[in-house]
């Protein structure tokens, strides 16, 4: 298993607030601007970055991290960091119980699994809207 770490990004050509999540690699070179800006007295806040990737595959894909442009944080993009998740929450592991009864689910088709996996999914939860999930 790899190692990987995740952050709440402001996503610029959506504009939305995601999650990234990467390998240890990628957030050594965020590390290495980190450092960077430090040493003019800014952080990360104060740019955005570009990210290109090269390759395809899994075992060809390598990134690349520059500064894009050295912009502050605006007042909007403030007010959507308010919204973020909760990452300790977000990447919290199922229960035991849960995962087992994911495995134990047998359907007649790829329809049947994805209704099982939204009612084990959402069971105690008050969160119980179905979201439409195309399933291929």
């Amino acid at each position: 298993m790899a190692k990987r770490f995740a952050i709440s990004i402001i996503n610029r050509d959506t504009n939305q607030l995601e999650i990234m999540e990467q390998g240890i690699t990628f957030f050594e070179d965020i590390r290495d601007l980190m450092n960077d800006l430090k040493e003019e007295g800014r952080s990360l806040t104060d740019v955005d970055l570009k990210v290109k990737r090269r390759g395809t595959g899994k075992d060809d894909t390598t990134y690349r991290v520059d500064i894009d442009a050295k912009i502050p944080l605006t007042d909007a993009d403030k007010e959507m960091i308010k919204g973020k998740r909760d990452l300790d929450e977000y990447f919290k592991p199922n229960p035991p119980e849960q995962i087992l009864k994911l495995l134990n689910v047998k359907a007649d088709s790829p329809q049947g699994y994805l209704d099982a996996w939204v009612e084990i999914m959402t069971e105690g939860t008050d969160d119980n809207k179905e979201e439409e999930i195309e399933v291929k």
